[in-house]
């Protein structure tokens, strides 16, 4: 008698890809099929490995800290030692089997590194940590990257000898927190800048190096800024095509602040698929002249991506400290500092209407700022010593403007922030030659 028993067809090793491509982030899912067969599973590998997410706080299926890290911060630092012994395990993993970073088409990943207290200098970073540049450079397809910054190893020179070129191919760039420049340098020269699609820099800032590439510490960066001339309320300051010429030819130091190069470099490149661009401004630097350099470059970004652009968002942080009204306001000091924020925003708010107002965007669709809300919290006294009534012009001119431009606001509750380095053996006494400082003040 004949048997009813039917076997299922062989599924074709192309379907079966297909249909585990589906599953890329599942990763519980795609482990539990790998396992299934040894077939199944060299078939799974690309999908299990396409998407890497190792993030500390998720919103809305991406890494989004739940406020901006940066330096010295050991609250933030404790909430994300979780990370460590993942990222490790993941390095062993593609230090073993390099062939498998080519599957890795999504990368979230957070810079912790590992520091090791009371330990000798040299024995700060584990020999696992020394495979991440490696294991990077092998990323070739990675082409959505999510990058934050929040570690504060300066003692190691391995943590800023990245390699010169990183994920070639990336479509989708989010920068976060405080990086050295050359890490930027790499990812932004090494993409091909006629593909990228998304780009957002989420308070990125420059940790401040020393001409000859050094991290600056935070007495170097101090002193610099009690030497250079006041920035007195209403004086504008940029950094010229010189100063920046002179720090990538490693003549003039870099002090920390709001990091404007992505912006300056890709602005000399041809751009024509970026359709999201979003820029959060952080609220802290050691050397003003930060804000309206990329206040500058932000503006002359925008003009560029006119014709493709279809998104827009712009934060400018605000810190409650600064701006509340209460009444720590009676200080002089604070009310200095209170008029400088507001010159800061008016200019860095004109200067995206004037580039909004005076050209065509054929495709942008939405427009969205927020931290301007200080111009509603002004006193009449501060609205007309800031000049903020052309402002408000500005803003009834622009077709994509609205209430909403100056109704919310964009809190930053990092305090001052990280302004270099601080490490009992990099004092200040180390600069007893006053003729080597007043050499490296001229050249900042």
């Amino acid at each position: 008698m004949a048997s009813d028993t039917r076997e299922m067809p062989e599924l074709l090793s192309d379907i079966l890809q297909l249909v585990f491509s589906q599953l890329a982030g599942d990763h519980e899912t795609l482990l539990n099929i790998s396992l299934t067969c040894r077939t199944w599973r060299w078939l799974a590998l690309p999908s299990l490995y396409q998407v890497v997410d190792f993030h500390r706080h998720r919103n809305n299926g991406s890494c989004e800290l739940s406020q901006p890290l940066h330096y010295n911060d050991r609250n933030n630092q404790s909430h994300i030692h979780n990370l460590i012994p993942r990222q490790h395990a993941f390095l062993r993993l593609m230090a073993s089997k390099p062939q498998l970073a080519n599957y890795v088409k999504s990368l979230t990943w957070v810079i912790v590194w590992r520091r090791r207290r009371n330990r000798p200098q040299s024995d700060r970073l584990k020999e696992i940590d020394r495979h991440t540049w490696n294991v990077f450079s092998r990323m070739a397809n990675v082409t959505h990257l999510d990058l934050t910054s929040a570690h504060d190893v300066d003692a190691e020179d391995y943590v800023r000898q990245n390699p010169a070129r990183l994920f070639p191919k990336v479509r989708d760039l989010r920068l976060q927190g405080w990086m050295h420049r050359g890490l930027v340098m790499a990812i932004c020269k090494s993409l091909d800048p006629e593909k990228l699609q998304n780009l957002r820099l989420d308070y990125l800032e420059d940790e401040g190096a020393l001409p000859n590439g050094k991290p600056m510490y935070r007495d170097v960066a101090s002193r610099i800024r009690r030497a250079r001339p006041r920035e007195g309320v209403g004086r504008l300051d940029f950094i010229d095509d010189d100063l920046i010429a002179r720090q990538e030819a490693g003549q003039a130091c870099i002090l920390p602040g709001p990091m404007w190069w992505p912006l300056h470099f890709l602005t000399t490149r041809p751009l024509d698929s970026l359709t999201h661009l979003q820029i959060k401004v952080p609220h802290s630097s050691v050397d003003h002249r930060h804000y309206y350099t990329l206040c500058l470059k932000a503006a002359a970004f925008i003009v560029k991506v006119r014709q493709t652009l279809r998104s827009l968002v712009v934060v400018f942080a605000e810190n409650r400290d600064v701006y509340r009204r209460s009444i720590y306001l009676r200080s002089r000091r604070v009310a200095v500092i209170r008029l400088r924020r507001l010159q800061d925003a008016k200019f860095f708010l004109d200067q995206l209407l004037a580039a909004l107002n005076d050209n065509t965007f054929p495709r942008l669709e939405r427009v969205r700022c927020e931290g301007f809300y200080i111009f509603l919290d002004a006193s009449l006294e501060e609205v007309a010593s800031a000049g903020i009534a052309s402002t408000f012009q500005l803003i009834r001119d622009c077709p994509f403007a609205d209430a909403s431009f100056i109704e919310v606001s964009g809190l930053d509750d990092r305090g001052n922030g990280f302004r270099g380095h601080d490490r009992d053996y990099h004092r200040i006494g180390e600069w007893h030659d006053d003729g080597e400082f007043a050499e490296l003040l001229a050249s900042s």
